[in-house]
């Protein structure tokens, strides 16, 4: 029955032997606030990508079919040219063919004429052969002989003229036929010259498209680059909580950043490639102070020292890159990552793997990006890394 009595006792005791376990439900029940307008911004700014994602591969598609309308243009501006090519040489077949059947026709006339004349000699000179034999001068063998000669020669002239006609009749079928066949390029050349038309309207047409899709991609590049912008002025002007300092501090174990200035160790093993001095958000170039390190595919990456991950994932300028808290106003930046392992708000250690290299993340850069920032400032990395933290310098 004294049970009860004996409860809240127990309850105070409990909480002196364990201080606490107070202060852990406490923090549990009251978890450190997150900022609402960064992940608003961040998610706004993932939006506008995947957006930007789908403008830009509508534009590359267009462009495509823009590349294949112009092949198809070209192919048949090589078929137009090869019928005008050949439209000419049929022109001037046809041209010399006329020009054989006037010579033809004339040779033809001729020889009818000639033998109009022979024949209209030999009738009116020809009588009885008897009659010619009584009173011609000549023998009669001379006549006959004179009479045979004229008829060869009357055979001789319709020979003649039948080949003259066999040949104007020829002359006259070939230049029907080549006229049909030139009537048949003419209409192969009115139909590819509407084809290409068509194929020409067709690329103004995805033209005027892709200059749309790329009035539609250069605004959401420059909306996204302010976005982001937008999103660093925010982080770099945000200050940790009250209610976040109060709590435990997970880094209270850790060494103070500002004295491991020259002992920083190299975020992953490789060759120093460069010092960059400046870097492209959107289309400006954007002052900076960064080193670029080249290592083997798929190379882990650590932070520098210990810290909170207060961005990780895809950044304009920097691809897939992790932003690390390391306190006392100063932030690691570390960009062109393969992969990211890191997780937003989450502690790392010194050492502890954030990502890992890709050869495709570096195409542009030449390496992972490496940045120090206090309060927005950027600082020179190689004052802050150890001496020896590169064997080879490029």
């Amino acid at each position: 029955m004294r049970l009860p009595s004996l409860c809240p006792i127990l309850l105070l005791c409990c909480l002196l032997a364990f201080p606490g376990a107070g202060i852990a439900a406490a923090e549990e029940s009251n978890p450190p606030p997150k900022n609402p307008q960064i992940d608003r911004l961040a998610r706004q700014i993932e939006m506008q990508r995947g957006e930007l994602n789908k403008v830009r591969a509508k534009e590359d598609r267009l462009r495509a079919e823009v590349v294949a309308l112009e092949q198809d243009i070209e192919v048949r501006q090589e078929r137009l040219d090869a019928l005008e090519e050949n439209l000419a040489l049929q022109h001037d077949i046809f041209a010399g063919m006329e020009q054989e059947l006037i010579l033809a026709r004339g040779a033809w006339q001729q020889a009818r004429d000639h033998l109009e004349r022979r024949l209209r000699v030999l009738y009116t000179r020809r009588g009885s052969p008897l009659l010619d034999m009584a009173f011609s001068a000549a023998s009669p063998r001379d006549l006959l002989s004179f009479d045979q000669a004229y008829h060869n020669m009357l055979a001789h002239d319709q020979e003649t003229l039948v080949s003259y006609r066999t040949a104007v009749a020829e002359l006259e079928a070939s230049r029907q036929a080549l006229a049909l066949e030139r009537g048949i390029l003419e209409e192969f050349l009115r139909q590819e010259q509407g084809q290409r038309k068509e194929l020409e309207r067709r690329r103004d047409d995805k033209e005027g498209l892709l200059a749309d899709v790329q009035i539609q991609a250069t605004q959401r590049q420059q909306a996204l680059a302010e976005m982001e912008q937008a999103w660093r002025r925010l982080l770099a002007s945000m200050e940790p909580p009250q209610a976040k300092r109060a709590a435990k501090n997970p880094l209270k174990n850790a060494p103070n950043i500002l004295t491991l200035r020259g002992k920083l160790p190299s975020p992953l093993a490789g060759r120093l490639v460069k010092e960059k001095k400046e870097r492209l958000e959107g289309d400006k170039s954007v002052a900076t102070d960064a080193i670029v390190i080249a290592a083997a595919e798929g190379s882990p990456v650590r932070a520098v020292a210990a810290g909170t991950v207060l961005f990780a994932g895809y950044l304009q300028g920097y691809g897939n890159a992790v932003v690390l808290d390391h306190g006392h106003d100063i932030n690691s930046v570390t960009g062109h990552l393969g992969q990211v392992k890191a997780q937003r708000e989450a502690v790392v250690q010194a050492g502890e793997a954030i990502g890992t290299t890709s050869d495709i993340a570096a195409l542009v850069s030449g390496g992972v990006a490496f940045e120090l920032r206090q309060a927005g400032k950027a600082l020179p990395p190689l004052d802050w890394l150890q001496p020896d933290a590169f064997n080879e310098k490029q």
